[in-house]
């Protein structure tokens, strides 16, 4: 029995023994997990630097909880420190929580990298929106010169801005534009080295508020006697001088050097677009040395059959621009040479966007090696702003309520035995004649405004465009020249007077600022008539009438000569425009055999309605400013009278009736 005793004692002490150590042990790794996790905090605080502060805020947290409620802390949760690393069998059941943490953490970093990436971006776009602000403040306004070419191809002379005074723009546009000038002075330098008797072109380049650049193209001849070799001869066949093409594509011509008996006696020919060898670009050297009999023949000599030239390549050129092409023939007798130029316009619209007047002084340069260019350059956009505004104002004052304290017809007349221009109030009354010359005054058109008319006068022999008060006062005399000009017209803004040209066995159209400088041809058209010009009552366009004599149309086009396109059909022969003053409508001449009336249509060529049906012949029909009234000349066998129609009823009424020639009647109302 003590047996038995001594036994279950020495268990009982056995098993206590042994909880007593397991315990201890479980105290033990108790302090040691503890102990651990603050090691653990302690090296991440001290690395933590270089992680992004969301995370490390959410990593700060998670640490905290777990240290400080060591008995949440499972056998398979990993706190490591740096120095110790512990690996833990993967458990299959906490899979899914171990993909969920990492997918959390991948997206709190995804979504830190993208704040980050929008940052950046949005302070990119500022730092972009702030320099285009600057580029655009500094730009608006800012002139840019170039010589022989545009921008892309041109040589760069220099810039200003225009912001001086310009008492032209005041007396065009008024007060709101008078700091819109500019100067701008180009020294012959060695660098640049013009010389005298060249012909060069100056491109002239405004930037405008829309911030977008136009450009104006003028030529300058400096005095003097060119350097050439005149008995070199250089004949360009194509392209025809000063015409519209669709593209250049064809450059070809002959040419010999007459010193030279046995050959033609030309090395190269070399062509260069818009300036001279050395100046405007080199598009490449023609084809040389091509059959041609008949210069042999027209020469007298049969050495020189081989000097045709030709040069096939397609020069890409902006639509509606205007270019001139200079072709060069050098002498393989010496180093010698002469050229040609074609002046060409590739057909086709250029939007205008800007006015830039200009006035180059090449009067310095044989003194001081100075060109001197002045002018102004307004933004369209915001001078037709401008000018609507205005005519909303003046149109309440006067326009559609008839409240014109002036209401007259100018007019041609031949009743006191040469043609003069007369004036008449619009109920028959008050005959005025304000021109007293010895020739013809005839074709006159009233400005605008009222307070100017343009007309044609025969000045020794040759018709000039001439300007006079409405009264007829100060009378100034804008063209001059060996050419017949004739048939005024007024541009929308008082600005530009088109007119029409004889020369060259045909009428052409031109274009001349109202005080008679900056004369420009528009059209080249050596098959047909361009003439009868009317001007756009809101906008820089022209319309006019061209064709065959017996084939004649109505075309329109830019003020600059741009964008020609016909208005209506070829069915009916169709002559002398003119626009109402809303734009909506076109009145015209048109055939009936050889019989015409008057009719009218709307400004896309649609919706053609005749107007009158004479025996005889109607023409020349012009609108009333308030757009109520349209009047025309009626002939009567050897009489012609002035007829006004009123557009809305269609009754006419004679405002003349006399065994003379009344006719060419414009509207003045003030």
């Amino acid at each position: 029995m003590r047996v038995i005793i001594i036994i279950l004692l020495i268990i009982f002490l056995s098993i206590t023994s042994l909880l007593g150590v397991t315990m201890i042990s479980m105290e033990k790794n108790t302090e040691n997990i503890q102990k651990d996790g603050e090691e653990s905090l302690a090296t991440y605080s001290s690395d933590k630097k270089d992680i992004p502060d969301s995370r490390i805020q959410t990593m700060d947290s998670t640490q905290k909880f777990f240290i400080t409620n060591p008995d949440l802390v499972s056998e398979n949760t990993n706190i490591t420190s740096a120095e110790d690393t512990v690996e833990e069998p993967e458990d299959p059941d906490n899979e899914n929580d171990k993909i969920s943490s990492d997918n959390t953490n991948q997206a709190q970093e995804n979504n830190d990298n993208t704040q980050t990436t929008e940052n950046e971006n949005e302070s990119k776009e500022n730092e972009d929106n702030k320099e285009k602000e600057e580029e655009e403040e500094i730009k608006k306004g800012t002139m840019k010169f170039f010589l022989d070419g545009d921008m892309e191809n041109g040589i760069y002379l220099g810039e200003t801005i225009s912001n001086l005074e310009s008492a032209e723009a005041l007396q065009f546009y008024g007060e709101d534009f008078i700091n819109t000038g500019f100067k701008f002075n180009i020294e012959n330098d060695s660098i640049l080295n013009l010389t005298t008797g060249s012909t060069h072109y100056i491109y002239i380049y405004f930037y405008t508020e829309k911030l977008e650049w136009d450009y104006i193209r003028e030529e300058i001849s400096l005095s003097g006697e060119e350097e050439s070799e005149k008995k070199i001869t250089i004949f360009i066949e194509k392209p025809e001088d000063k015409t519209t093409i669709e593209s250049l594509d064809l450059i070809k011509g002959w040419s010999v050097d007459l010193r030279n008996k046995e050959n033609p006696g030309i090395t190269n020919i070399e062509i260069y677009l818009d300036g001279p060898k050395g100046y405007g670009k080199s598009i490449g050297n023609a084809e040389y040395g091509m059959s041609r009999d008949d210069v042999a023949a027209h020469l007298e000599n049969p050495g020189y059959i081989n000097s045709g030239y030709s040069y096939e390549k397609h020069v890409d050129l902006e639509p509606g621009s205007t270019h001139t092409v200079f072709i060069y023939a050098l002498s393989s007798t010496d180093n010698s040479f002469n050229y040609e130029t074609r002046d060409i316009h590739i057909s086709g619209a250029r939007e205008e966007k800007a006015i830039i007047n200009q006035q180059i002084n090449t009067q310095k340069f044989l003194e001081n090696n100075l060109i001197e260019i002045t002018g102004f350059a307004i933004d369209r956009g915001i001078l037709e702003q401008y000018l609507k505004e205005k005519k909303e104002a003046e149109k309440e004052s006067f326009g559609t309520d008839g409240q014109y304290n002036i209401k007259k017809i100018i007019f041609n007349s031949n009743r006191d035995g040469n043609e003069n221009i007369y004036s008449i109030n619009i109920d028959g009354t008050g005959l005025i004649r304000l021109t007293t010359s010895q020739g013809n005054d005839m074709y006159p058109e009233v400005s605008p405004d009222g307070s100017k008319i343009a007309y044609t006068s025969d000045i020794g022999g040759v018709w000039q465009i001439m300007v006079m008060d409405w009264g007829g006062q100060n009378k100034k005399q804008i063209t001059r020249g060996n050419y017949r000009c004739a048939y005024p017209a007024w541009s929308y803004d008082g600005k530009y007077i088109y007119f029409e040209v004889y020369k060259d066995g045909d009428w052409e159209i031109y274009r001349i600022n109202s005080d008679g400088t900056g004369k420009k041809r528009l059209t080249f058209n050596n098959n047909s008539h361009d003439w009868h010009p009317t001007g756009h009552p809101s906008e820089y366009k022209i319309i006019y009438e061209s064709g065959a004599t017996g084939h004649e149309n109505i075309y329109v086009m830019n003020h600059d000569g741009s964008g020609k396109r016909k208005i209506c059909g070829d069915e009916a022969r169709r002559r002398v425009p003119d626009v109402s003053p809303d734009g909506s409508k076109i009145t015209y001449m048109r055939y009936t055999g050889g019989n015409c009336d008057i009719w009218i249509m709307n400004y896309n060529g649609k919706n053609e309605t005749r107007l009158t049906s004479n025996s005889d012949e109607d023409g020349h029909p012009s609108f009333s400013p308030d757009n109520n009234y349209i009047i025309y000349e009626e002939r009567k066998g050897s009489r012609e009278d002035l007829v006004l129609i009123n557009i809305i009823t269609g009754e006419k009424t004679n405002l003349t009736s006399s065994s003379y020639i009344d006719k060419d009647g414009s509207f003045l109302y003030r």
